[in-house]
């Protein structure tokens, strides 16, 4: 059988026992017992009558188990893959041309140092994830080997109590980058080599993994991977993406494009998310926006994603929205989608942000032609309205919140929660 027949070829027995729910790319809630998982389709038990869903049409595949949070007291390594899998170590060895980890779910993981994209030491401390995430985002033509340097420590400035020693303020290490080119591990794990040039010297240099704050190696994805299929949510919230898969006795192995291969028990896996490529949010995409403001030396409100206005969760009423948009009822949003989607929908109407109370109109365009037209109040006893539209073929999506007289405008605003459009 040719590998893109089996990129995801996975029977799950139900004697396994694996309880799901299944969401449709058409908004369906189908719940029962995984009788089977292929390249072609989703089967579930309901029963004793089985349904079986086209993998094209599912969104997700949620086994009633919480992503979670990792334990408080956890001291982990995380390393990601030039996938984009991400995972949480209890322990990582590099040992020669190949990487070891231990996740601190569980499951052990081997794959080549060539897949390895970077690695954190002491990621369970936020103020380092913090930093770690600006370091990522900066362009660099090297690999890059990170190290926490121990400053000297500083006298306190305030004098002792009598009969008190003068005591030294510990302070903050400093978080030092050395460009190069990183090498191997050693037969131990423990260690790895690291090139640096000095003027015209280059000087090679082992380094102890554990005394490292981290490593990023400057190399992106095989292009001759196998493409990803869904993305796997353990219990510990380790990221998976998943290019195969194949049931066990005990539970799941999955493969990410990488070729980490890893062993789930079923009571690790908490979701399979196959929505990538088939349903995109709006607040996800970048969007062209025009705005007339009613006072030219005011400085307007602009739209906002995954937020209202203040900055703060989107609610409608007594429902609350992760993602959506917060419009200005002066605003025009365009987004090229390419002929790509076959349906808009949103839940639309106005929170309690401000104080008119005045209807605000919205129109929404495709391809110059008028989709919806209508207004919308926090007068109305219903505050949610669900708007699904027709985009088959559009190009160019346009949204316009207000009327054609900024003034009327003025501190009036509306909501677009849940935004989305899908293939």
């Amino acid at each position: 059988m040719p590998v893109c027949r089996t990129l995801l070829v996975l029977l799950v027995c139900a004697s396994v026992g694996w309880g799901a729910e299944l969401v449709t790319l058409k908004g369906e809630v189908i719940k029962g017992e995984v009788a089977g998982i292929s390249d072609k389709e989703v089967v579930l038990s309901q029963g004793g009558k089985e349904v079986a869903t086209p993998v094209s049409q599912v969104l997700q595949l949620d086994f009633g188990r919480p992503v979670g949070k990792l334990p408080g007291d956890a001291q982990y390594t995380d390393v990601e893959l030039t996938d984009g899998t991400l995972l949480h170590c209890s322990a990582c060895a590099i040992k020669g041309k190949e990487v070891e980890m231990t996740l601190l779910a569980g499951p052990t993981v081997k794959v080549p140092l060539s897949t390895l994209a970077n690695l954190l030491n002491n990621a369970q401390k936020e103020k380092y994830r913090r930093e770690w995430t600006e370091r990522l985002s900066k362009k660099r033509r090297h690999d890059v080997l990170v190290r926490l340097l121990k400053p000297r420590a500083r006298v306190r400035q305030e004098e002792p109590r009598e009969g008190e020693p003068r005591k030294e303020e510990d302070a903050e290490p400093i978080i030092a980058g050395i460009e190069g080119t990183l090498g191997e591990g050693d037969e131990s794990g423990q260690a790895i080599t690291f090139t640096a040039e000095v003027g015209d010297q280059k000087i090679t240099r082992s380094y102890a993994l554990a005394r490292l704050h981290g490593l990023i190696f400057e190399r992106g994805p095989d292009p001759k991977a196998t493409p990803v299929v869904c993305r796997l949510y353990d219990t510990y919230r380790d990221l998976v993406m998943v290019s195969a898969a194949a049931s066990t006795p005990a539970g799941l192995t999955v493969t990410t494009p990488a070729g980490a291969r890893i062993e789930y028990p079923a009571a690790l896996v908490a979701r399979m998310d196959y929505s990538k490529g088939k349903l995109t949010f709006l607040s996800d995409l970048q969007a062209q926006v025009v705005e007339h403001p009613p006072f030219p030396d005011v400085e307007p409100e602009h739209p906002r994603r995954d937020r209202n206005l203040k900055g703060d969760p989107l609610r409608l009423g007594s429902q609350a929205f992760v993602k959506g948009l917060a419009v200005p009822a002066y605003a025009e949003l365009e987004y090229d989608l390419g002929g790509e989607y076959r349906e808009f929908k949103a839940v639309v109407g106005v929170d309690d942000v401000g104080k008119r109370e005045d209807p605000v109109p919205l129109r929404i365009e495709g391809d110059g032609r008028e989709l919806y037209s209508g207004t919308f109040s926090r007068r109305e006893k219903k505050r949610d309205h669900e708007v699904i539209l027709n985009i088959k073929d559009v190009q160019k999506l346009r949204i316009i919140v207000g009327s054609d007289h900024p003034l009327e405008d003025a501190e009036k605003h509306l909501e677009l929660c849940d935004a989305k459009v899908s293939k």
